[in-house]
């Protein structure tokens, strides 16, 4: 449980950070 939790937290991260920059930076 605590292990996944290590794998998942960094992963949500970069989900986040990828979601701001195309929000952020839409495609025209």
């Amino acid at each position: 449980n605590l292990l996944s939790s290590f794998i998942i937290y960094p992963v949500v991260i970069m989900f986040i950070k990828y979601a701001m920059i195309i929000l952020y930076k839409p495609q025209s």
